[in-house]
């Protein structure tokens, strides 16, 4: 049986490492081809697998970061409601909050830290909609749930 606290750790972790590789596909292949073609338009000959490794590296980092800052807010936020009573925008900003503020320190580069701040945004936001839609699918699977009489 886990504590409490093991439990959040277990859950922050575990939300740590699924941005971190979303984040790493994002990256790795916007960040990889943008730089090859960009590349490509000057007349050198791009290093695309080493583009995308590194960039894919970065945005895993940056993920894992963001992922361990958000699930933090997120416990000390959103602590006692459903995942129906969250607000979808909210919990988009929470994740937009540390994925912001590690952009800023790790790049100082303000069009850097807002794509930073997006990919925050949309990661929190998608994962809302993705516990919703699991949690939705746990309950009309559960055993004997239709066998209730209605309004029980």
């Amino acid at each position: 049986m886990l504590t409490p606290t093991l439990r959040r750790l277990r859950g922050t972790l575990g939300l740590a490492l699924t941005w971190a590789v979303a984040w790493a596909v994002a990256a790795g292949l916007t960040g990889g081809f943008v730089s090859s073609v960009l590349l490509l338009l000057r007349g050198t000959f791009p290093p695309v697998g080493l583009l995308i490794g590194a960039f894919a590296l970065a945005g895993a980092i940056s993920g894992f970061v963001s992922g361990a800052g958000f699930a933090l807010l997120l416990t000390t936020s959103a602590r006692r409601r459903t995942l129906d009573e969250l607000n979808p925008i909210h919990f988009g900003a929470l994740g937009a909050l540390p994925a912001a503020v590690f952009g800023w320190l790790l790049f100082h580069e303000p069009g850097l830290a807002l794509i930073a701040t997006s990919f925050g945004f949309v990661a929190a936001t998608g994962s809302l909609i993705l516990a919703r839609r699991a949690n939705h699918r746990e309950i009309e699977e559960a055993p004997g749930w239709r066998s209730l009489p209605h309004g029980e």
